[in-house]
């Protein structure tokens, strides 16, 4: 009796570490922010949620984990008892229909690629290699050079020659991310509630993170601001989806057009994280009051 319940807690805490190894891979992916995603998509009680990541085996049930495999295309042997890959690629393949997108979904996202490069398919995203201690920040990407950055996108040489900004006490450095440069005003409108310009205006810097290409047909957080890189266009717009083979580029001002782009014509995707504002307040008047 007592190694039966011995082997029980050690194959929960097993099963919680792969859940929360499954979760984090869908957060790193922009396929979730918050685990009250997984509540809403799910339709679970948010404390049976919680109950399952403290490792309550009466939450953490093999039910759960169907539920949670199915809703994510996670493989449930993988998450029942570390058997396998961590996604399943048969799921994946009916859902996506295309091969192609899922021969490196098993392998955590890379920032990073080294050696010979397959460069066959012109939506792959290629990275150069890791950089060096003394090279750390993200790349910038003035409007300058966004032009010869949609055609060199996959060429090393020129992401190692990209000028690297760092800010301390920001949570971003590397390759995933990209500080870049908003060109015109397609993103800035009027707040209806204040009267004032709002949204990302023409000359303002915005730091993005690359969403990996699994998660580009299904995965894309529905109204957000996305950097999209096309072989030909570097635009920030708001994503919107209807089907799995192209994106409704949407802007912030109504005085610019929707438009519909073909994900293979896509080379990389960035999801908006922060906006880095140079613009200083108005002087307002005041009283003295005191």
């Amino acid at each position: 009796m007592v190694n039966k319940q011995i082997t029980n807690v050690v194959g929960i805490e097993d099963r919680l570490d792969r859940i929360k190894k499954a979760i984090a891979y869908l957060k790193g992916g922009q396929r979730i922010s918050k685990n009250q995603d997984i509540v809403d998509e799910m339709k679970i009680n948010k404390s049976s949620l919680s109950q399952a990541l403290n490792g309550n085996p009466k939450y953490l049930t093999d039910a759960f984990l169907e539920r949670f495999a199915k809703q994510y295309s996670f493989s449930l042997n993988w998450l029942k008892g570390g058997e396998g890959d961590m996604l399943d690629k048969d799921e994946i393949l009916a859902k996506n229909g295309d091969q192609s997108d899922i021969d490196e979904l098993n392998e955590p996202p890379q920032i990073y690629s080294s050696g010979n490069v397959n460069q066959s398919r012109k939506s792959d995203v290629i990275i150069r290699d890791k950089f060096d201690d003394n090279q750390k920040g993200v790349p910038a990407l003035p409007i300058r050079v966004q032009g010869g950055f949609t055609r060199h996108y996959s060429d090393p040489v020129f992401w190692k020659d990209l000028e690297r900004v760092f800010i301390p006490g920001m949570p971003y450095d590397g390759d995933e991310y990209l500080w870049a440069e908003m060109e015109g005003d397609s993103m800035e409108y009027i707040d209806p509630n204040t009267g004032l310009a709002a949204g990302i205006p023409d000359r303002a810097w915005c730091i993005y993170q690359r969403v990996p290409q699994e998660f580009w047909r299904r995965g894309l957080r529905q109204f957000y601001v996305y950097l999209v890189i096309t072989e030909t266009r570097f635009t920030v717009k708001r994503i919107l989806q209807d089907n799995d083979e192209e994106i409704v580029l949407s802007p912030d001002n109504e005085d610019y057009p929707q438009e519909r782009v073909h994900l293979s014509e896509v080379q990389g995707i960035y999801i908006f994280k922060r906006k880095l504002d140079w613009n200083a307040p108005p002087p307002r008047k005041h009283e003295i009051k005191v």
